[in-house]
């Protein structure tokens, strides 16, 4: 969960701060003009809750100077109030408890987000708060201190996004999920619901905008009325024990760019297994096998000649063992269906001696479908498909490389 109001050149700053990326404005600061090269953020021990910055407060000092490292050091249940302006703060902070004036990194576990910005209700700054705690902490965390009436209201979304929320929870096995805070609350406590990020337009109703729910124990199908979600932009859900392919809507959308999709490749394509093999019967050594399968692994044959004299015709294997990423494989997938290769004949050749013997298999919802091509007499699709299979053996990350007799029986 993630509360957003539009975003400030203060916003960036915090942004920043804890950790996500943040951009520089036209602020001048009031730091020295040698900017600081570092950040350092200090924690009290233990500190849970809000964490709040007034910063451009008129008399106030600016932020201190350990060196090249300028330093916020934070109070629990006070606000730091700083003449320095956002611009001033370096990227990258270093993020630290402090316990008797010994610092040490802040505990595995620690979530820093929800981001809330606006004037501070005496109008002397503008003020950004981050909760910090656990990620249950930080899901139900309420509102931060000492905004004023521009402070951001509740965001409510439109009744069949509320539906859709509810069915891809009840679909997964929401009640068993790692992470759930607020999930099935009131109508208008969407936007709070652990994972459930809102855009909120200045002149229009709530929409969700993305769905964060990545290794969080969701199990079952993703259901077809995540298509309600027509203004998601971003879906996480990596690290699950789901099943089935998401929806063809949401699928489309991946595809055609328009939503930015963490999954498994078995979540985006039905493809299990693609494989190419070419044999040059005039050739020594020109023997390739490629195997590419949607749990991220890759193999490579290729059959090579020891050259080691003029007349030496002894021949081995190398064997390369990698992995490819899951949306790599299944826009592979895709490929290999929009170009039509379940529609191909099963053999395709012509009367010529001493050519090349190119063979693909794709084993799609169990079923292994096989095109053979001799001499290149197969048509531009099977072409296509080739090369694109190559070009993604191409893009491997090759782990392991051995050398083995033959190639033969891989």
């Amino acid at each position: 969960m993630r509360i957003v109001s539009p975003l400030s050149r203060l916003a960036a700053a915090l942004i920043m701060v804890f950790g996500v990326t943040f951009r520089s404005s036209e602020f001048s600061g009031a730091l020295p003009s040698d900017k600081p090269k570092h950040l350092i953020i200090v924690l009290p021990e233990d500190y849970t809750g809000w964490v709040c910055v007034d910063f451009g407060v008129s008399g106030a000092p600016p932020l201190p100077r350990e060196g090249d490292a300028a330093v916020i050091r934070f109070l629990k249940g006070e606000a730091l109030r700083t003449s320095t302006k956002p611009d001033s703060i370096p990227t990258f902070p270093q993020i630290w408890i402090e316990t008797n004036g010994q610092r040490r990194p802040v505990p595995d576990g620690t979530d820093m987000r929800r981001l809330v910005t606006g004037s501070n209700s005496d109008r002397s700054g503008e003020r950004g708060c981050y909760f910090i705690g656990t990620v249950d902490e930080v899901d139900a965390a309420g509102e931060p201190p000492g905004f004023d009436h521009d402070s951001p209201e509740a965001q409510v979304v439109h009744a069949e996004e509320r539906q859709a929320l509810i069915a891809i929870y009840e679909a997964t096995g929401g009640n068993h999920w790692t992470h759930k805070v607020g999930w099935l609350g009131a109508s208008g406590t969407e936007c709070k619901w652990h994972g459930v990020e809102c855009h909120s337009p200045l002149d229009g109703q709530a929409t969700v905008s993305s769905l964060e729910l990545g290794q969080n124990n969701l199990t079952g199908v993703i259901p077809e009325e995540i298509a309600k979600l027509t203004n998601l932009k971003d879906l996480d859900i990596y690290g699950n024990h789901l099943s089935g392919r998401l929806p063809d809507s949401i699928v489309e959308r991946w595809l055609a760019d328009d939503l930015n999709v963490i999954a498994e490749a078995p979540r985006l394509t039905d493809i299990s297994e693609i494989e190419y093999e070419s044999e040059s019967v005039s050739s020594l050594c020109g023997y390739e096998r490629i195997m590419l399968r949607n749990d991220g692994t890759a193999e490579l044959f290729n059959k090579k000649c020891r050259n080691a004299s003029e007349n030496d015709r002894t021949t081995f294997c190398e064997a390369k063992q990698g992995r490819i990423l899951d949306d790599t494989f299944a826009k592979l997938g895709w490929l290999i269906e929009k170009n039509g290769y379940f529609d191909l004949d099963h053999d395709y050749s012509r009367s010529i001696t001493d050519s090349e013997q190119e063979t693909t298999r794709v084993t799609r919802k169990g079923k292994t479908f096989k095109v053979s091509n001799y001499a290149a007499s197969g048509p531009f699709q099977f072409w296509t498909i080739k090369r694109a299979i190559e070009g993604v053996a191409l893009s491997a990350y090759w782990q392991k490389t051995s050398t083995l007799s033959t190639c033969s029986g891989h």
